[in-house]
C-alpha cells in the first residue's frame, strides 16, 4: 500500500465590517511514500538495458519472454511479450491554499452577488521511476506521467439579480506553466 502523510486547517471568517462577506481558507500539506506505478515498456527497457535494479531487487530484463516466433520462419526466439508489474516506487509532495469569498450587496434594485474560488499550489513535488517533477516547475504533462498544475488558479463570477431576471458573468484565470519541463 501507498503511505501518506496529511495535514489541513481551515477558517471560515465573516468579518462584521463588511456585512455580506464570507470567506473560507483551507491550507494542506499531503505527502505520499511509495507510490503505486507501472513503468511502460520503454522505461523497462532503458533500465533492462542500463543493469538497473527493479524496486524489489530483481532486474527488469526477467520482464522480457523470449521464444520460438508466432509466425514460422520469422524472427527466431525473439521477443513474445513484455510483463509490466506495478511497484512503490515513487513519493509525491503537494501543499497549498484553497480559498473562496463570497459577498452579496443590493445593487441598482436588485442584488450583486460575488463569488471567488481559488487555490495557491504552495509545493507539488514528484517522482516516480526516477523522473522528477520538481517544485518550481509547475507543469500540465511531463514524461513521468505526473501532472502539474500553475501556482495561482482562480475563478470570478458576478451574479445579478432583479425580479424574474438573473443574469451571470463568469471569468477563469490560470497561472503560468509550461505544457511540458522537459520542453525548452
Amino acid at each position: 500500500p501507498e503511505k501518506a502523510t496529511s495535514y489541513s486547517g481551515g477558517i471560515v471568517p465573516t468579518p462584521h465590517l463588511v456585512p455580506g462577506l464570507t470567506m473560507l481558507f483551507d491550507w494542506y500539506s499531503i505527502s505520499i511514500k511509495g507510490v503505486v506505478q507501472t513503468p511502460s515498456t520503454t522505461q523497462e527497457r532503458n533500465f533492462c538495458t542500463a543493469g538497473s535494479p527493479n524496486p524489489q531487487g530483481g532486474s527488469y530484463c526477467d520482464n522480457w519472454v523470449y521464444g520460438a516466433p508466432v509466425i514460422p520462419g520469422s524472427n527466431p526466439n525473439g521477443l513474445q511479450f513484455v510483463y509490466t508489474y506495478p511497484y512503490n516506487n515513487g513519493f509525491q509532495t503537494v501543499s497549498g491554499l484553497d480559498f473562496v469569498a463570497d459577498y452579496a450587496m443590493d445593487f441598482m434594485g436588485g442584488n450583486l452577488a460575488w463569488h471567488l474560488l481559488g487555490n495557491y499550489n504552495d509545493e507539488l513535488t514528484s517522482s516516480v521511476f526516477g523522473v522528477n517533477n520538481p517544485d518550481g516547475s509547475p507543469a500540465t504533462n511531463d514524461t513521468a506521467g505526473e501532472r502539474g498544475q500553475p501556482k495561482l488558479s482562480l475563478q470570478l463570477g458576478a451574479t445579478y439579480t432583479a425580479g424574474p431576471w438573473t443574469a451571470t458573468v463568469q471569468t477563469r484565470y490560470m497561472g503560468t506553466s509550461r505544457l511540458n519541463n522537459h520542453w525548452t
